[in-house]
């Protein structure tokens, strides 16, 4: 498991833009609840540079990075009692996070849900 301090630095290096959840942590440091399935919807894409604008293609050590800072994430959400289940886009082909049937819905109404098209 990577240190908080480490996926700052990661989430620095890949965020979308000042509206990001990885953003949001990377400047400071505080995982939010709310942000749990943001984190790692962002984190999945940038896996997938191959569903792209322009794709590309990730180095070794790029996908071991966010892949360390995936772990980071759900590790964080199973701290705060949210267990995250996947689920292939069955259009896009990358993995979608969601809430696991389980989760509690005192904690799963304060993660801000996110829709796909289907």
């Amino acid at each position: 498991m990577i240190k908080p301090s480490t996926a700052r630095r990661i989430a620095i290096q890949w965020h979308g833009g000042p509206t990001s959840a990885l953003y949001h942590y990377g400047s400071t440091g505080t995982y939010t609840i709310e942000n749990h399935l943001r984190y790692l919807q962002e984190i999945e894409r940038d896996l997938h540079p191959e569903y792209y604008l322009h794709p590309g293609e990730l180095s070794k050590k790029d996908e071991r990075e966010l892949n360390a800072l995936k772990d980071f994430f759900i590790e964080q959400g199973m701290d705060n009692g949210i267990l995250t289940e996947w689920e292939k886009n069955e259009q896009y082909g990358y993995m979608v996070p969601y809430l696991h049937n389980d989760c509690p819905e005192e904690i799963a109404c304060k993660v801000r849900q996110i829709y796909y098209m289907k």
